[in-house]
């Protein structure tokens, strides 16, 4: 472990600048409110493309799962009549002027998103706000999103609904009495009613705290004259419990039973501000390098390892490998995950993990989608930012003592699924290779 101090340390020296450092803050974006909805202007771009996104705070408390909740409402919106526009007629604006409205979501936020161009900002803006801020959840439009959610949710399994699941077991969310899992039995105790989901818009997007991200060439003026006349009610304190409740068991291994045959393995981190998140980003860069050279090393040049982190409180970090052999190959991950905590890490193992966290994370940021995404929903969740823009002369490095409690606290968070058929026999080894020694 001071190894990997000592070698870090040699790196302090070794910058990391973001893509406009040539700026400052002032250009990059802007921030200013109204009413309880505080707003993230993105500058200085001339194209004639529009990204505006509304971001709200949500959470899990005993009625309800956010994801469900927010797939339904955002079909809800596009599906149902306004106080300005019918269901009709919001199709035909949308398809006619090349509008899409998307939604997005984590155990922590929910975000709604309009793209479009600039010379249909005023209609385009106005619909998007009446969909959020005026939405009709009746009872027919529940039934209706009720037979779709069930029956999308019975065609078809796929990666993304088990790890959903995953997700949910892991965050203490799903009544399990044993480790061995059947998706299409396992029921969740939070089963989403019409009066709860109304609660759940209400409390969240009516009443809660919204962040709004305009990524785009218009005026602060023309911004705030979108948001006049928007129906707010009384601000609140959010009574949703804002992170997810997590188990207490000291259960590691769990199966999935439907599913790709795969290993996937989850941990959470507290991140609490911007050094965190960038020193989280660097360690997903190093350890998705260093399982991929080492266990196709070991394995086969076809075995690929993705391992990502989704931002929120707490931030989860996952790592994903398909496999035939879990066994093999998650005794081969566990090594490589308990020599990454007390390995020698070469210098030159280090600068291709900066490379890679560059690329990734500061040049994607380029595109004002990606950046509208990142600003929104760290926003949103209380993460500050605004050192990583506001000082273009100010060097952003890796702190190594941080790293290093950033991984111990990664490794004994750590869950591990076995996804997929297997055998009484491979369950039985795959638990003892995660045992506690």
């Amino acid at each position: 472990m001071n190894r990997i101090i000592s070698v870090l340390a040699s790196l302090v020296c070794i910058c990391i600048w973001f893509t406009g450092c040539n700026t400052s803050q002032s250009s990059v974006y802007e921030e200013f409110s109204y009413k309880n909805i505080d707003i993230i202007q993105i500058k200085n771009d001339l194209s004639r493309n529009i990204v505006m996104s509304f971001y709200y705070k949500c959470g899990y408390d005993q009625e309800i799962y956010p994801e469900e909740a927010n797939w339904y409402i955002t079909n809800i919106m596009l599906g149902s009549d306004t106080k300005k526009y019918s269901a009709k007629e919001i199709k035909t604006i949308m398809q006619e002027n090349g509008i899409s409205i998307t939604s997005g979501y984590n155990q922590n936020y929910g975000s709604i998103t309009s793209k479009f161009l600039l010379k249909d900002y005023d209609l385009a803006s106005d619909l998007l706000k009446e969909l959020v801020f005026e939405c009709s959840i009746t009872d027919n439009a529940f039934k209706e999103c009720q037979n779709n959610y069930l029956t999308q949710a019975s065609k078809t399994l796929t990666s993304e609904k088990v790890l959903e699941r995953i997700k949910n077991i892991y965050f203490g969310n799903e009544e399990q009495k044993s480790s061995n899992i059947d998706i299409k039995e396992s029921s969740s105790q939070l089963e989403l009613s019409l009066d709860s989901l109304k609660k759940y818009y209400e409390q969240n997007i009516k009443r809660g705290k919204l962040s709004l991200v305009v990524a785009g060439n218009i005026p602060k003026s023309r911004i705030l004259k979108t948001l006049k006349g928007i129906s707010l009610s009384q601000n609140k304190e959010n009574e949703y419990i804002s992170e997810p409740p997590i188990s207490q068991e000291s259960k590691k291994v769990y199966f999935i039973a439907e599913g790709e045959k795969s290993i996937i393995t989850l941990s959470k981190y507290e991140a609490v501000n911007s050094r965190d998140i960038i020193d989280l980003y660097f360690i997903r860069g190093l350890l998705e390098k260093r399982l991929n050279d080492n266990i196709r090393r070991k394995m086969g040049e076809a075995y690929i390892v993705n391992v990502s982190v989704e931002i929120g409180k707490p931030s989860t970090l996952i790592i994903r490998i398909v496999s035939n052999e879990p066994e093999v190959v998650g005794r081969t991950l566990k090594d490589e995950l308990d020599r990454f905590e007390a390995k020698d890490i070469s210098q030159q193992e280090l600068k291709i993990a900066y490379e890679k966290f560059i690329t990734e994370f500061y040049l994607s940021l380029e595109k004002k989608e990606r950046l509208a995404t990142f600003l929104g929903s760290t926003h949103i969740l209380g993460l500050n930012f605004k050192e990583l823009f506001s000082n273009p002369d100010e060097k952003v490095s890796i702190d190594p003592n941080n790293l290093n409690d950033i991984i111990c606290e990664l490794k004994s968070n750590m869950c591990y699924f076995g996804v997929g058929n297997y055998s009484e026999v491979e369950k039985s080894r795959f638990e003892g290779v995660f045992e506690e020694k």
